[in-house]
């Protein structure tokens, strides 16, 4: 059952070959285009009459081109999962089935959402979907737990993903209704698609499209080369590191949208500081979690609990702590290059995911050991260095 969930978690992660970073850009570009707007509770704009104008005529284009995403997304990933569990899976179809086809219709909804949500960041309001986030979390888990000490297994899944959908539909219809109905107003000055979008948007989509060989192809080629043990142990272990990494990376996210003000204000000396204090902060806490994890899983082993069982071993969360150190280095200074509306990263991101993916394909055959020894000396050989010889072009006062 973990390694189903784990498998379910890697294959929803595909999402992302719909979104193709769209949700990013256009945070940076609501960033960029808010100096001198203001966003009132009713979802309405005030302000500069041209910036006004250019970010309701990307909310009208977001919203018609995310319908036809969702509904997409929903049609394909109901047929590659079904395929997928059919011939891979141990477990009957009516066990993983149901579960799978709501988690699929819940997150479609939850990808419909999503620009909207980056809209609000892009205002620099990150705090708001950022508490809202934590209480759909809250009640989703709470259900997630629930429903599995209840004995639903695979049906604790959509609870979560049901959460999120619901919760955000409501919010968005409670403080931005405006923006999902339907935005009946005339703009003289429109966002091009083409000119102004594009170009930074099909660089982020390959860099993000490569993000998920590198993050979410381990579980899937272990359940289908080792088990659903193992995938259920890796995927679990990874999710651990994945989540301490994403409340250390908050500090770099959350000042996002500022980065991209201060860049368009030409600020540097701000801009510059802000980001020494934040990648600072973000990498202590990631590496006091990641020590902090081991050493309780450490207590645990030689206390004879059974629940350390379903993680990987010791030595392999060791591991595991590097890449996400390593990995917050990267993904901290890729934040600030990009928030110049820029994709430095694309190549880089390409050869790393195409070296990820031949290393784990070959290495999940051996153990589960081994593809993170692989995923780091990558890492730590090509993808940090190259990133700071980049990022050293974009830091300068």
């Amino acid at each position: 059952m973990q390694g189903y969930y784990f498998t379910f978690a890697s294959l929803i992660a595909s999402q992302i070959f719909f979104e193709l970073g769209f949700n990013y850009v256009i945070t940076q570009i609501v960033a960029h285009e808010s100096i001198g707007v203001k966003l009132n509770e009713s979802g309405h704009l005030n302000g500069d009459k041209k910036n006004v104008d250019r970010i309701y005529s990307l909310l009208k284009l977001v919203r018609r081109l995310y319908l036809f995403i969702a509904i997409s997304f929903f049609t394909l990933l109901t047929i590659i999962g079904v395929k997928f569990f059919s011939t891979q899976g141990a477990l009957d179809l009516s066990t993983w089935m149901y579960p799978w086809l709501m988690h699929v219709f819940f997150t479609s909804i939850i990808v419909f959402l999503g620009p909207y949500m980056a809209v609000v960041e892009g205002f620099g309001r990150v705090a708001e979907v950022a508490k809202l986030r934590l209480f759909q979390s809250i009640v989703g888990y709470s259900l997630f737990f629930a429903l599995m000490v209840l004995g639903y297994d695979l049906y604790a899944v959509p609870a979560v993903s049901c959460s999120y959908a619901i919760f955000g539909l409501v919010w968005l219809l409670k403080k931005y209704k405006v923006w999902l109905l339907g935005l009946q107003i005339s703009c003289k000055y429109v966002i091009s698609w083409r000119k102004e979008i594009f170009p930074f948007q099909w660089k982020i989509a390959l860099s993000w499209i490569s993000g998920y060989f590198i993050f979410q192809l381990f579980t899937p080629l272990l359940f289908a080369n080792q088990s659903a043990d193992v995938a259920g142990a890796f995927g679990l272990s990874m999710s651990i590191y994945n989540t301490m990494l994403g409340l250390a990376m908050g500090w770099v996210t959350a000042k996002s949208p500022l980065m991209g003000k201060y860049i368009a204000e030409k600020k540097r000396v701000k801009l510059n500081r802000l980001f020494k204090s934040i990648i600072f902060k973000s990498a202590v806490l990631n590496i006091i979690t990641g020590l902090s994890f081991i050493v309780f899983v450490y207590i645990l082993k030689i206390n004879g609990f059974s629940l350390v069982d379903r993680i990987l071993p010791i030595d392999s969360l060791i591991i595991l702590m590097f890449i996400s150190v390593v990995n917050q280095l990267v993904f901290s200074m890729a934040a600030y290059m990009r928030a110049h509306k820029e994709e430095p990263m694309l190549l880089n991101s390409i050869c790393v995911a195409v070296l990820v993916a031949f290393s784990v394909y070959f290495l999940s055959y051996v153990s589960a050991y081994l593809v993170l020894i692989g995923y780091l000396c990558i890492l730590v050989l090509i993808a940090l260095p190259w990133t700071y010889f980049i990022f050293k072009r974009y830091f300068y006062e």
